[in-house]
């Protein structure tokens, strides 16, 4: 039986066998499928990884959720310390694909008219002085605020958070004093 240096069988003798080279057994699901349903792996005898990208995806979905605080402290370390880099990264992605973010945001505008209504009138006030952007409730920051509406039938009865605690609010992570 022909065998590599390291004892693994060769392309040559699975095909003799049946193997096909357009097809992967997963080693998760078990499925055979096409090779382009898994991802590289330059360590591996065949570039390929053993998992297919479905089972991949689960797993690391798995992860994520059974260490979300360790997902979450890594993923806050490397954004501090690659802050340029990244932003320069966000700044050639609007650049390149400026009509599909503009497409995006006027869908959301034609699906949510009320509260678009509210968010125009609330900047609008911001432009004329009748509102004064405040520091974040929470942390204290002035840079990059946002007028939270907890209700959108009081355009300009707003709270103002920095992007990451406006964020965290509507995923509910964090609650504000006072908020009904």
């Amino acid at each position: 039986m022909p065998v590599s240096r390291d004892g693994c069988l060769t392309a040559r003798h699975l095909l003799r066998m049946g193997a096909s080279m357009t097809d992967k057994r997963c080693t998760k699901c078990g499925e055979t499928k096409p090779r382009s349903e898994f991802g590289r792996h330059k360590g591996k005898k065949d570039d390929l990884r053993s998992r297919c990208k479905g089972c991949r995806t689960d797993g690391q979905r798995d992860y994520v959720a059974r260490n979300r605080d360790k997902v979450r402290a890594y993923d806050r370390k490397y954004r501090s310390e690659h802050r340029e880099p990244l932003r320069e990264k966000c700044k050639r992605y609007r650049g390149r694909n400026q009509q599909e973010i503009y497409r995006r945001h006027q869908q959301w505008r034609a699906a949510n008219p009320a509260r678009a209504a509210v968010m125009g009138r609330a900047r609008a006030a911001v432009y004329t002085s009748e509102l004064e952007p405040q520091p974040c409730e929470i942390c204290g920051d002035t840079t990059n605020i946002h007028a939270h509406h907890p209700d959108y039938s009081k355009p300009l009865d707003v709270r103002w958070l920095c992007s990451a605690h406006h964020r965290q609010l509507h995923v509910g992570l964090v609650e504000l004093e006072g908020a009904a």
